[in-house]
């Protein structure tokens, strides 16, 4: 451990696939539920991505939307995409103390 810090955090999409797989949706039927394309689904899959863009509201939105179409809220989606980040963060050795 690092700083508190578990070994190993996994990226939101991780979270997202696992949520697919245990409702028996596809890509194509999440997409249809948030109301987005299915591009925007692979997107939100990727490992780069981040709800947390700074000024970005699409992102926030796409929080929103995955929140409602999986029944949980938005802040569930943020927080497990932020644990992530931190955790790269300290796994490259980045002060996130400032």
């Amino acid at each position: 451990m690092m700083d508190g810090l578990p070994g190993y955090a996994w990226p939101v999409g991780h979270f997202i696939r696992e949520e697919l797989e245990a409702r028996g949706w596809s890509n194509e039927k999440l997409a249809a539920a948030m109301g987005v394309s299915v591009e925007d689904v692979q997107a939100m899959m990727a490992e780069e991505f981040a709800f947390l863009l700074e000024g970005d509201d699409a992102h926030s939105e796409l929080a929103d939307k995955l929140g409602r179409a999986f029944g949980t809220s938005s802040s569930l989606w943020v927080k497990l995409d932020l644990a992530y980040w931190l955790w790269v963060g300290g796994a490259q050795g980045i002060d996130k103390s400032t």
